[in-house]
């Protein structure tokens, strides 16, 4: 029910709090931030059902690692120019990188993560529902977040970067978490 005339606005839920619709398109830009805001509790419980339903082969975890190896690097390679910015948990930044994979790729951090993403699911090997699943939600999640950074972004000042390895360092945690799913994978058919 909207509110009366004369009354006070009743506030957001929690969730939503801080996402305020702009001139440039409100439905896009609104869920790409609000998913930009939860994507790694959405990235950790489509893991934890990919890990519970999978059905891990020591051929399927070395199927994977071409593919991790991939997204990492390539991690590796665009945190070197965006630097900690990205680790963000609100759509930010002031400038649009355009040195580094940034010549290459418009979004080369979703698109390893994405690479992250579908070695992950070879390793693990869950049913095709859930792999098509997976692979479908992490095409609309990067997808709303790439246009909800790109409206972000539009006016800002377009800057050549240098790669960094102290902005590559705020990676580490991709790494470790990286390696922990492989290790589990692996533990896992040892176990089976």
């Amino acid at each position: 029910m909207p509110n009366q005339p004369g009354q006070a606005k009743r506030p957001a839920p929690l969730f939503l709090r801080g996402l305020r619709p702009v001139a440039y398109g409100r439905a896009g830009s609104v869920w790409g931030r609000f998913l930009f805001r939860w994507r790694a509790y959405l990235g950790v419980s489509a893991f934890v059902a990919v890990f519970a339903l999978g059905c891990p082969t020591q051929g399927a975890w070395l199927s994977g690692l071409p593919l991790i190896g991939l997204g990492l690097g390539l991690r590796l390679w665009a945190m070197g120019h965006i630097g900690i910015a990205a680790r963000s948990a609100e759509v930010g930044g002031d400038a649009v990188v355009q040195s580094g994979p940034y010549r290459l790729f418009r979004h080369p951090l979703y698109l390893g993560n994405f690479m992250l993403v579908i070695g992950t699911l070879l390793q693990f090997r869950p049913p095709v529902w859930l792999g098509v699943a997976v692979t479908g939600g992490c095409l609309v999640l990067y997808g709303l977040m790439a246009r909800a950074e790109e409206k972000h972004l539009a006016n800002a000042v377009r800057e050549e970067r240098r790669f960094s390895w102290r902005r590559a360092w705020a990676e580490r945690w991709t790494w470790l978490v990286t390696l922990a799913v492989a290790g589990m994978c692996l533990l896992r058919t040892r176990l089976l």
